[in-house]
C-alpha cells in the first residue's frame, strides 16, 4: 500500500463516525446524506444572499484593478453548484430517495461540497487584498460566517464538513497572506485557525453522536422486530392475545389474535373503551359477572396492575372466561400514559376447575353437597346462629337390598329431589352419604319453624316412590339441633343432632326429635355402656342360661334355648335387650357371638340327652366371611353332633344378599346345622323364604302369643302359622308362654312345642341338668292337668 493509499485509509476511518457491516453502513449513509439534504434549502438560501451581498460589496468596495466581468461569472458558478443540492432536496421531498447511499454518492456529495467552498475561498483569496478597509472587515466576517454554517450543514458527512471548513478557511488565508505578512496576518491566522479547530471538534462530536444515534436506532429496530415476531409466534401458538389501552381507558392496539377471537376488525375495536367491550360481551349478567367488572373497573380507576381476573363474556353464543393480566404505564413525570396487558381464553381451564369442585364438594349421585363441602359450611358458620337437621331414611335399605342397588340410586335421587323442593333457598342440603342426609339451615328461627320444615320432609316421603314401575315406600327420622342448644362448636353441634336422630329412631321412626339435654346424659351414659362391653368382651364377664323348650302334646322336653346375660360388676346382671344393639353397633357382637357358640356347644356336649341347643345370630355374624368355618371348627372342638346345634335367624337377614344367604345356609344344612326362623309372623313372612331356604323350624312371635286368649285376630294369625307350618313339614315352637291359657290354646292349635315364663325361666346350666347331665329341672305344677285333659 502507497503512503497515499495509507493516508486516504486512515482519512476514511477517522471521518466515519461508526463500525457496522457493509449493509447496515449503506442505510447510514443514506441518513447522514439526507440529513444534509433537509438543510439544502437554507444553505441555498444563505448562498445566493451571502453571493449578492458579496458582489455588492465587490462592486462598491474594490479597486478598479479586477476585471468586473469576473464576480458575475463566479456568482453563476455558485448558483450551479447550489442548484444541484436543491435538485437532491427535492427528489426527496417526493420520497424517490434511496434508503441506502453507496460510498461513492457520499464521496460525490463531498466532492460538490469542495467545489462550493473552493469556489468562496478562490474569490476570498482574490478580491480580499482590493478591498478597502471597511470591505474587508465585512469579508472577514462573512468568511467566518460561512465556515462556520458549512461545518455545521455538513456535520452529519464528516468528510464533506472538513472538506468545505479547511478549503475555505486555507483560501480565506491565502487573501490575508496577499495583503502583506504583517502583524495582522498573523494575529488573524491565528484566530482563524483556533476557530476552525473548534469548528471540526464540534463536527466530530456531532458526526459521533450521530453514528452512535444510528447504531442505537438500528438495535432498537432489532429489538422490535424481535419482540414482533416472538409476540407474533406467541399469538399464533397460544390462546393469549395482547392489548393496549391509552389513558382514558380505550384501546390503541388490538392484535390480530384479539380481533379473530371477538369475530371483529381491528379498525372496529380501536378506540372502544374496555369497560363498555365487556358489558357488551355480557348476557345476562349476575352477581360474579358484575363482581368481577367492578374488580377491572377498580383497578382501571386506581391505576395498578392486575393478574389474572377472570372476566365471564359471550362470543358467538358461547359462554366463555378470559383472564386478563394489565399493568400502567407512567410517563417520567409520573403521568399515566395508558394500559398495557395480554389476555386468554381460560374457558377450558375454567370447565375443567368447575368439574374438580363437583367432584370436590357434590355428591356426584344426587348433585347434593356432599360430606366435605357441608363440612366445611358448618365450620364458616361456626359462632354464628344455625340449625342442623339430620335425616336418616327408614326402610331404605330393605328396599335396596329387596329391589338391587340400580334401584336404591333412583330412590336417593328422588328422595333428594323431594327434599331440595322443601328447603329455603341459601340453605345447604348435603348427602353425607349412604341413606344419611343433612340440612343446615341459618339464622335463628322459632322452634315451629323447624318443627313444620321437619314435618314437610317426612311428608314428603309419604307418597309412594315410582321407580322403574315399581312402588317403593321409603320414610324418614330427623333429629334437630340448634346453637341455642349451646352447641360452642361445629362438633358439638353435629353431635348433638345425631343424639335427636338416635332418639327419633328409638321413638319409632318416621318422626323427628329435638335435642335435649336429657339425651347428653343418654349419649353419655351409652358411651360408658360401650366402654363397658367392651371391657366385658375381654374379659368375658357374660353367662349363659338355657330356657326349656317342652312338647306341647306330652310335656317332654325338646331342646333349649341359650341366652346370654351379662354380669356387670356395678349393675349386676344386664339383659340382652340393653347391649345387644350397642354390641351389634360396635362390631362387638362378632367376639360376643363366638363366645356365645363355643360355650352353648361345649355344654350341650357335656349333656347325656340328644336335647338340641338353640344359638341366636345376629345379622353381622351371619355376614361374616369365617361364620361357617368357624361353626365347623367350634362342633369339631366341642363334639357336639351338628344336628344338636339350631341357629336361630331373622328374617331381616334373608333379605340381604339373598344368593350369599342361600349359600351359607346350605353350607349350615351340609354340616347337619339345623335352622330356625325366629319371631315368625312380625316381619315380611313371606312364602318365598319358607320355599326356597332350608329353614326347619318357625317359632311363633310372642307377640301374637300373648294375645291368643283375648283376640280373636291374633288367635286366627297363629292358626294360619301352624298350619303353614304343618304343610310345609316344618316344626313349631311358641314363644312367651305366660299363662296355662296360652298353652292350652296352642294344644289345641296343634302346635308342637312352646317355651316361656309360665313353663319355666331362663336359668343356669348347673340348675337344667344334675351331675349326670340328666334333666332335672321342674316343670309348672299346672301343667299336668292339661296334658291329661287333653289327652
Amino acid at each position: 500500500m502507497t503512503l497515499l493509499e495509507t493516508l486516504a485509509h486512515k482519512w476514511l476511518l477517522i471521518t466515519t463516525p461508526y463500525s457496522a457491516p457493509e449493509a447496515q453502513a449503506a442505510r447510514f449513509r443514506a441518513h447522514q446524506l439526507n440529513a444534509c439534504l433537509r438543510l439544502a434549502p437554507w444553505v441555498l438560501l444563505a448562498n445566493t444572499l451571502n453571493s449578492g451581498f458579496v458582489l455588492w460589496l465587490f462592486l462598491t468596495r474594490a479597486d478598479a484593478s479586477v476585471p468586473d466581468y469576473l464576480p458575475f461569472v463566479w456568482m453563476l458558478l455558485v448558483f450551479l453548484t447550489s442548484a444541484l443540492g436543491l435538485q437532491r432536496w427535492r427528489l426527496m421531498r417526493r420520497g424517490e430517495v434511496r434508503n441506502t447511499a453507496s460510498m461513492r454518492t457520499l464521496s460525490k456529495f463531498t466532492r460538490n461540497a469542495a467545489i462550493s467552498s473552493l469556489l468562496w475561498a478562490a474569490f476570498f483569496a482574490w478580491t480580499y487584498p482590493h478591498m478597502d478597509p471597511m470591505g474587508q472587515k465585512i469579508t472577514i466576517a462573512i468568511a467566518v460566517g460561512m465556515i462556520c454554517a458549512g461545518g455545521f450543514v455538513f456535520s452529519s458527512i464528516p468528510r464533506a464538513a472538513l472538506s468545505y471548513v479547511l478549503i475555505m478557511a486555507l483560501g480565506f488565508d491565502l487573501g490575508l497572506l496577499r495583503n502583506g505578512l504583517n502583524q495582522e496576518f498573523v494575529s488573524l491566522t491565528i484566530l482563524l485557525f483556533g476557530y476552525v479547530a473548534l469548528v471540526i471538534s464540534t463536527i466530530f462530536s456531532m458526526a459521533q453522536n450521530m453514528g452512535a444515534r444510528l447504531l442505537a436506532e438500528t438495535e432498537s429496530s432489532r429489538q422490535a422486530e424481535l419482540v414482533g415476531l416472538l409476540l407474533s409466534d406467541f399469538e399464533s401458538n397460544t390462546n393469549d392475545w395482547l392489548w393496549e389501552l391509552n389513558a382514558r381507558g380505550e384501546l390503541e392496539h388490538v392484535s390480530v389474535r384479539m380481533a379473530e377471537v371477538l369475530g371483529q376488525s381491528k379498525e372496529s375495536l380501536l378506540g372502544t373503551h374496555l369497560q363498555v367491550l365487556f358489558k357488551r360481551l355480557l348476557l345476562n349478567p349476575g352477581p360474579d359477572e358484575e363482581a368481577a367488572l367492578l374488580q377491572l373497573q377498580s383497578a382501571l380507576d386506581a391505576a395498578r396492575a392486575f393478574k389474572r381476573l377472570d372476566i365471564p363474556v359471550c362470543t358467538s353464543g358461547e359462554q366463555q372466561w378470559w383472564s386478563l393480566s394489565g399493568k400502567p404505564l407512567f410517563s417520567d413525570a409520573g403521568e399515566l400514559m395508558g394500559w398495557r396487558g395480554v389476555g386468554s381464553d381460560v374457558t377450558r381451564a375454567r370447565k375443567d376447575a368447575d368439574a374438580m369442585n363437583r367432584l370436590a364438594n357434590f355428591d356426584s349421585l344426587t348433585g347434593l353437597a356432599n360430606r366435605h363441602q357441608f363440612q366445611q359450611r358448618l365450620y364458616t358458620l361456626a359462632g354464628r346462629p344455625c340449625t342442623l337437621l339430620l335425616l336418616d331414611l327408614d326402610n331404605f335399605k330393605t328396599a335396596n337390598d329387596h329391589y338391587g342397588h340400580a334401584t336404591g340410586d333412583k330412590v336417593l335421587q328422588i328422595v333428594a329431589s323431594r327434599f331440595k323442593s322443601q328447603i329455603r333457598t341459601g340453605d345447604l342440603l348435603a348427602r353425607l352419604g349412604g341413606d344419611e342426609f343433612a340440612l343446615i339451615a341459618r339464622g335463628d328461627a322459632e322452634l315451629d319453624a323447624y318443627s313444620d320444615l321437619a314435618l314437610r320432609l317426612i311428608e314428603c316421603l309419604r307418597e309412594p316412590l315410582s321407580v322403574d314401575g315399581v312402588q317403593v315406600r321409603v320414610g324418614t327420622s330427623v333429629g334437630i339441633a340448634t346453637t341455642s342448644d349451646g352447641a360452642g362448636d361445629p362438633d358439638a353441634l353435629l353431635q348433638f343432632a345425631d343424639m335427636a336422630l338416635y332418639a327419633a329412631k328409638d321413638a319409632g321412626r318416621n318422626t323427628y326429635c329435638f335435642f335435649s339435654s336429657g339425651m347428653k346424659d343418654q349419649a353419655q351414659k351409652r358411651l360408658a355402656l360401650i366402654d363397658d362391653l367392651r371391657i366385658a368382651t375381654e374379659r368375658q364377664q357374660f353367662e349363659l342360661l338355657y330356657q326349656p323348650q317342652v312338647s306341647l302334646l306330652t310335656g317332654q322336653l325338646t331342646g333349649v334355648e341359650a341366652l346370654i346375660r351379662w354380669r356387670h360388676p356395678v349393675r349386676g346382671l344386664v339383659s340382652p335387650g340393653e347391649f345387644i344393639a350397642l354390641a351389634e353397633q360396635t362390631n362387638l357382637i362378632l367376639p360376643l357371638g363366638r363366645w356365645v357358640l363355643q360355650q352353648a356347644c361345649a355344654q350341650a356336649a357335656a349333656w347325656a340327652s340328644d336335647v338340641p341347643v338353640a344359638v341366636n345370630i345376629s345379622v353381622i355374624q351371619f355376614g361374616d366371611a369365617g361364620f361357617v368355618p368357624f361353626v365347623q371348627e367350634t362342633l369339631r372342638r366341642t363334639g357336639l353332633p351338628a344336628q344338636r346345634l339350631e341357629l336361630e335367624i331373622t328374617e331381616s337377614l334373608l333379605i340381604e344378599d339373598r344368593h350369599a344367604v342361600l349359600d351359607i345356609l346350605r353350607e349350615l344344612r351340609a354340616l347337619g346345622v339345623r335352622i330356625a326362623l325366629d319371631d315368625f309372623g312380625t316381619g315380611y313372612s313371606s312364602l318365598a323364604y319358607l320355599r326356597n331356604f332350608p329353614i326347619h323350624k318357625l317359632k311363633i312371635d310372642g307377640a301374637f302369643v300373648r294375645r291368643i286368649s283375648e283376640s280373636a285376630q291374633a288367635y286366627a294369625i297363629v292358626q294360619t302359622i301352624i298350619d303353614l307350618g304343618r304343610a310345609l313339614h316344618l316344626d313349631l315352637t311358641a314363644e312367651c308362654i305366660e299363662t296355662p291359657e296360652q298353652f292350652a290354646a296352642l294344644r289345641t292349635l296343634g302346635c308342637g312345642s312352646a317355651q316361656g315364663y309360665w313353663i319355666a325361666r331362663p336359668m343356669p346350666a348347673d340348675a337344667l341338668v344334675d351331675g349326670q347331665g340328666h334333666w332335672c329341672f321342674a316343670l309348672p305344677a299346672g301343667l299336668e292337668p292339661l296334658l291329661s285333659e287333653q289327652a
